[in-house]
């Protein structure tokens, strides 16, 4: 029988977790969602078929998983409602929220509680997504396992070897749909600028990224060996990477990774219940 999961809070993230469960065989008499916001309940309930009310504990009783959902913002008010209910029981907590670490969750929550920490992305609305996830010292296997299944109907998932990995997929993967964003959107830019027609360079940078992140991971090359092969010496190619090399884009990328963990430090430090 399938675990009995709650999701607290229906925005984006919370649509694309349960249509990628379901599309995955998962009961949706087995799902849970609670959200002020009456319109996304319904959504959800007749998309899904799923459990959906506006009140926070209703289904509590109900469930072997809770999944918050909801912005960092909210967690104070949010904890504070479940904690009395908490007590009585033992279920698994999982925190999508950026910049709240497990010290402070279990300090909102429980310190008795099992409490898993992940970071899905964006991609996951297309069930393409990348999720780390890492947890406490209550969270057994067999919950670790739960949380993997969970997220890895949304793309692939893993367990990390400790929290502070949490913040280097954060630059990676949490924020690194925007920089491919940012690239695509500079080499359609360029087309444009040298003659290109701006719908056909939108759909070429789009097709040639899609393209080559398909082809890296149908392959089982590394993405370096991949980039050797397209590069002819003395061609086109090597002419462009030379450029990008000569302007250290591997160092400006490294920097904008290393910002984004000091970035999410900072939050964990800010963010506290």
């Amino acid at each position: 029988m399938s675990k009995k999961l709650l999701f607290i809070g229906g925005g984006n993230m919370t649509q694309a977790i349960v249509g990628g469960l379901i599309d995955n065989g998962y009961s949706a008499n087995s799902i849970f969602v609670v959200d002020r916001n009456s319109e996304k309940c319904q959504l959800l309930q007749q998309q899904y078929q799923v459990h959906v009310n506006e009140k926070i504990t209703v289904f509590l009783d109900e469930v072997d998983t809770v999944i918050l959902a909801i912005k960092p913002q909210a967690a104070e008010a949010v904890c504070a409602t479940l904690r009395p209910q908490l007590r009585e029981r033992k279920l698994l907590i999982i925190s999508i929220m950026a910049g709240l670490n497990l010290a402070s969750l279990a300090k909102g929550l429980g310190e008795h509680l099992a409490i898993i920490r992940a970071m899905p992305n964006t991609p996951a609305l297309v069930q393409e997504g990348a999720t780390g996830f890492f947890g406490n010292v209550h969270v057994s296997e067999a919950e670790l396992l739960e949380a993997e299944n969970i997220f890895s109907a949304i793309g692939i998932a893993a367990k990390l070897k400790s929290e502070s990995d949490l913040d280097t997929v954060t630059a990676l993967s949490g924020s690194g749909p925007a920089y491919y964003f940012y690239f695509m959107a500079s080499m359609q830019d360029a087309a444009i600028q040298m003659g290109l027609d701006p719908e056909t360079a939108k759909s070429f940078a789009i097709q040639t990224a899609y393209g080559a992140a398909k082809l890296a991971r149908d392959s089982d090359v590394s993405v370096a060996e991949l980039g050797r092969r397209v590069t002819s010496k003395k061609g086109t190619t090597e002419a462009a990477l030379n450029t990008l090399q000569a302007k250290n884009l591997d160092e400006i990328l490294a920097s904008a990774m290393q910002a984004a963990v000091s970035r999410a430090r900072e939050l964990a430090k800010l963010n506290s219940l």
